[in-house]
């Protein structure tokens, strides 16, 4: 039997509707000879829009054995492409071959949330996390979100907001070059009180794209969470990375991506792709070069719910 939403949300548990799950695989566009986790699957929604195109090996945990076993149904019929385990996301996954237990192509999931106190406390995980440390104080007064991101930790916090330490453990699982698409609170990307987040993942990591879907995307799901969509390359940023910063469209987030009503959303998915690309391929530009903007054709899809920045 299905949980009650109450019990869900003890658990810090928002199951993704289809539409943005298929919206983070179709901007990441992971290849056929990628492997993917999803290091909190719940019932398993993003392997499965990873299987459904194409790719050569699923990979889920989750601590819920009754979610666990609904994921075991739905993918099923993909035979031995999938693998999934039982067990705190937040701990090495238990398997004996190193082959399992990291350097994924793709880390990509909805985990747990602590809007309803869901914190960590337990010193044997804290201690696998550098985000478990206190920073140091700030500066000064002002904090922005791509301010200098020099840091330094301090002691070890007492507990832990759960997806601080999610947001950590998808870079832990993921392998160097590697790409990460997480769901998280819309605080990570703005409250003051998690810069110390924020200026880590801008240090450690390259992020293209900070998303805002639409409080409404998880209604159909009992949830009104405001969340952030991030996608990351998994390597250090350097001076010059660029970020896009969007709200996603309204959209039917019960229906599939590819359904006519969520056109909006589709061109969405193709400018982001084209916006990871421009980054890329900027990265590796001589100073006094940039390679040709070719996102004017669907640049046009920003109405005034849609703003794009770029640091």
């Amino acid at each position: 039997m299905p949980k009650s939403r109450a019990t869900q949300r003890r658990l810090g548990q928002y199951w993704t509707p289809r539409a943005l799950a298929e919206f983070m695989l179709e901007a990441v566009r992971p290849q056929p000879d990628w492997r993917v986790i999803d290091p909190a699957c719940g019932e398993g929604i993003f392997l499965q829009c990873a299987l459904e195109r194409g790719v050569s090996c699923a990979v889920g945990i989750d601590i819920d054995p009754e979610t666990l076993e609904r994921a075991r149904e739905n993918l099923m019929p993909y035979g031995e492409r999938v693998r999934l385990y039982l067990q705190d996301g937040l701990l090495p996954i238990h398997d004996p071959d190193p082959f399992w237990q990291g350097n994924y192509d793709l880390v990509i999931g909805n985990p747990p949330y602590a809007a309803t106190g869901y914190r960590v406390s337990d010193p044997k995980i804290l201690d696998r996390f550098e985000l478990s440390r206190e920073p140091e104080p700030e500066d000064s007064e002002q904090a922005s979100l791509f301010e200098d991101a020099r840091f330094r930790r301090g002691r070890r916090k007492p507990s832990v907001a759960i997806e601080v330490l999610f947001l950590e453990r998808f870079f832990q699982l993921c392998r160097p070059g590697g790409m990460v698409a997480i769901v998280a609170p819309r605080g990570i990307a703005a409250n003051r009180n998690l810069m110390y987040v924020r200026k880590w993942l801008l240090l450690k990591h390259s992020v293209r794209c900070i998303l805002e879907p639409e409080a409404a995307a998880f209604k159909g799901v009992g949830a009104n969470a405001l969340t952030s969509v991030f996608i990351v390359d998994n390597y250090p940023s350097c001076q010059g990375d660029r970020a896009m910063l969007a709200a996603l469209p309204p959209a039917q987030w019960n229906l599939s991506l590819y359904a006519p009503e969520n056109e909006r959303l589709y061109r969405m998915a193709l400018l982001v792709q084209e916006v990871i690309d421009y980054a890329r391929a900027l990265r590796y530009q001589p100073r006094n070069e940039e390679p040709e903007d070719d996102t004017d054709e669907v640049d046009n899809l920003s109405d005034d719910d849609d703003s794009i920045d770029e640091k």
